[in-house]
């Protein structure tokens, strides 16, 4: 079978699409089940799907969820260090580069940590600098 670039699925009403060149686009755990359903709702009655390939889809399908499951906590985790390392430079004088001027630094006392599109930002007189900004610490 030959894939080509924009492939559409039709499944019990849903219709799906795929990019291959794209991973976002990839399949996800509801498309998978849509998949799934169609196969079997449409395999011929009098040579139905293989019990070992039923099972092996189902197995393929249960680690992918559980690896996304990983990888949600493991970005949740990412989250916390992040704001953990903020916090602790609460009340301490920074030098960081500025992320409106790069080329300049800003030093000051962190007044305040802000948790904004998951990366922590320290609040150093009024300016918003991310974390990774810190280039030295007292």
């Amino acid at each position: 079978m030959t894939i080509n670039n924009l492939q559409s699925i039709s499944a019990l009403g849903s219709t799906i699409q795929t990019t291959k060149n794209n991973p976002a686009d990839a399949l996800g755990r509801d498309q998978f089940m849509l998949l799934l359903l169609a196969q079997l709702r449409n395999q011929d009655p009098l040579s139905p799907m293989d019990d070992k390939e039923f099972i092996t889809q189902l197995a393929t399908f249960n680690t992918l969820d559980e690896m996304r499951k990983i990888n949600e906590n493991l970005l949740a985790m990412s989250y916390m260090d992040q704001f953990v390392q903020a916090g602790v430079l609460l009340g301490k004088t920074v030098t960081a580069i500025d992320p409106n001027y790069p080329g300049n630094f800003i030093t000051g006392q962190v007044s305040g940590v802000s948790f904004e599109d998951g990366a922590a930002n320290l609040i150093v007189d009024g300016i918003k600098i991310p974390v990774e900004n810190v280039t030295f610490m007292e």
